[in-house]
């Protein structure tokens, strides 16, 4: 299982590429580990101003769809710390910038949707300075937005 094999990798704080078939609950792989972090940064952390931690872009809007219903599934016993909202869902923009001012946790979109909630400034993503290389990856999908740096 691809879960077995990339999250002792990612625990050791290696970088991951990885490749497996459909079904075989990648996003798990990465969503266990992004819930993992979020709960200990909400538990250890000082507190701060609650906003999007956690960006998962998506190539479709149906992965989109799958991929914030298998991150609600695993934040099943702490949904009332960890919201997960999708920002490229079929609703009418307003609903959706209406969604991203309550700053969820985790916001899931496809790249063009994230870039234009960026730009309209319904959306707001925190960089966790405390982790080694954040800003690049956040940089590498969208190079041309500012992203808000905060401590945890």
């Amino acid at each position: 299982m691809i879960q077995e094999k990339a999250i002792p990798l990612a625990l050791e704080g290696k970088d991951l590429l990885a490749q497996a078939g459909r079904g075989s609950k990648k996003t798990a792989a990465y969503a266990i580990l992004m819930l993992q972090l979020l709960l200990h940064r909400t538990a250890t952390g000082p507190v701060v101003e609650h906003a999007v931690r956690g960006l998962v872009l998506v190539p479709t809007k149906e992965l989109a769809r799958q991929a914030q219903s298998m991150i609600q599934q695993l934040a099943t016993y702490c949904a009332r710390d960890v919201r997960v909202a999708n920002a490229s869902a079929a609703e009418d923009s307003a609903f959706q910038r209406a969604v991203l001012m309550e700053k969820p946790d985790v916001v899931v979109g496809t790249p063009s949707r994230i870039l234009s909630h960026l730009q309209q400034d319904s959306l707001k993503v925190v960089v966790d300075t405390d982790l080694p290389d954040s800003k690049p990856w956040l940089f590498f999908f969208l190079p041309h937005i500012p992203f808000y740096e905060g401590k945890r």
